[in-house]
């Protein structure tokens, strides 16, 4: 037995007697920042016990390893769903680290039709997560994590945990390696390796600030992204939009001195003739509001209001990886929403490029302006369904929080392909009404089609 070991094992019956040594030994170890491995392993709450936890198989076979003291570790404590508990140096060979994540209860209901969830691939995704977190606070730089059940939701949940935007520090910040421990299904921990990494590049687009990402700068970023694989990406300047009467777009635009800039994204998996799914994503890049600006505080998060467009990249990149057999194309209007003489007013009446006259009511709802006129662009490409893509306004955050996205649809069939995959991913969705109710409510005036 490793030396460590029995002095830990020691130290742990003697608890009482050196009580002070030991928290004194926990402090200095969590201070330690130098590079070291880590595994992360799950323990589900006993079935037989309360406040009893139980191994995953790989939990049992690192227990075997360190000849029963993680087991004696474990019954002094329960770890239940989302926390988490490390031990350092316990002579297991390879790791420094050892992080007992809680998953909950072994075998949950795979759908739960109360949280509309997928209870199982979720509280793997928190423990992968919260180990990983609680490791890297103890400096390790390579972490492997066990497959659980599903070893695509926890490599998601893992490297979305791992993420850090630090693009604009002084110094490289080298990423923890996180690798599979020990399990056969590598190709669904390759696909969550995929799912998080396209997530957090768009987590990366959202978060840049908004000096670094003109739309110029955004485009070519998005291109020198995207053109590694075989999406093509065509930039469209403002002559093009001019020449195809996207009059509404230009004029939101307008107030910032960098020209709008429209992306348009294009993947073919599969034959022509099986058809194509179109995407619209809400490009501004900063949107202050204009002439209403918004309250300073908090003004700065606004910054991520392209996120629709960033989540449409980001699709883009994980739908190409995979290879999967769909046709998809996107347009983005990269634009910015500012203060100034040349903007959008209250009461100015716009025309789009299908010829309805609209009024411009409110100058910080411009993005209704733009994303309506893409929208209908995007409708030449004859596709067989059209999803736009767009941050949180005020009114949905006040009835949903953040616990869902506000889906409006007439398309029943749909709407439960979204619902089906929020219940495995963990995005929940909600359906709007969108009813005849609301076609009366278009305008209350009469000289214009769309208020």
């Amino acid at each position: 037995m490793h030396k460590s070991t029995k002095l830990l094992r020691y130290l742990r019956n003697n608890g009482e007697k050196f009580s002070k040594f030991v928290v004194c030994s926990r402090n200095v170890t969590n201070q330690s920042q130098a590079a070291s491995n880590a595994l992360v392993i799950g323990v589900y709450d006993s079935k037989e016990k309360d406040n009893q936890n139980e191994f995953s198989e790989a939990g049992e076979k690192v227990n075997e390893t360190s000849n029963g003291l993680l087991r004696e570790l474990l019954d002094r404590q329960h770890i239940p769903l989302g926390s988490a508990q490390v031990y350092s140096h316990l002579g297991i060979e390879g790791f420094t680290h050892i992080a007992l994540a809680g998953v909950g209860p072994r075998n949950p209901n795979r759908l739960n039709h109360t949280e509309q969830l997928n209870e199982e691939r979720e509280n793997i995704r928190l423990a992968a997560g919260l180990g990983v977190r609680k490791v890297q606070q103890r400096g390790a730089n390579k972490i492997s994590i066990e497959g659980f059940t599903e070893p695509e939701a926890a490599a998601e949940g893992s490297l979305l945990a791992a993420y850090d935007y630090n693009a604009n520090l002084s110094i490289d910040v080298t990423p923890p390696q996180i690798s599979l421990y020990e399990h056969s299904d590598t190709n669904s921990w390759a696909s969550g390796e995929i799912n998080a990494e396209c997530q957090n590049w768009a987590r990366h687009l959202s978060h840049a600030p908004a000096n670094l990402k003109f739309p110029e700068m955004y485009a070519e970023e998005i291109c020198e992204k995207l053109s590694r694989y075989d999406i093509r990406v065509d930039i469209r300047k403002k002559d093009w939009l001019r020449s195809r009467h996207m009059h509404a777009s230009l004029e939101a635009a307008k107030s910032s001195c960098h020209p709008p800039i429209l992306l348009e994204l294009s993947y073919c998996g599969t034959d022509i003739e099986d058809g194509m799914v179109a995407f619209v994503g809400k490009g501004n890049i900063f949107d202050s509001g204009a002439l209403f600006i918004k309250p300073c505080k908090g003004m700065h998060h606004f910054r991520a209001d392209m996120a629709g467009a960033a989540a449409i990249c980001a699709a883009f990149q994980g739908i190409a990886r995979k290879r999967i057999p769909i046709n998809i194309k996107a347009a983005i209007l990269l634009y910015m929403n500012m203060p100034s003489p040349m903007g959008l007013k209250p009461g100015d009446i716009l025309k789009n490029r299908n010829t309805k006259f609209m009024r411009a009511t409110d100058p910080d709802n411009d993005c209704r302006l733009v994303l309506s006129e893409i929208v209908d662009y995007v409708g030449t490409y004859a596709p067989d369904v059209i999803v736009s893509v767009g941050t949180y306004t005020r009114s949905i955050s006040d009835a949903l929080g953040i616990s869902a996205t506000g889906i409006f649809t007439r398309n029943y069939p749909l709407f439960t392909e979204f619902h089906r995959a929020g219940l495995e991913s963990g995005d929940r969705v909600w359906r709007m009404p969108l009813w005849k109710h609301y076609a009366d409510l278009n305008t209350k005036y009469p000289d214009v089609d769309l208020d």
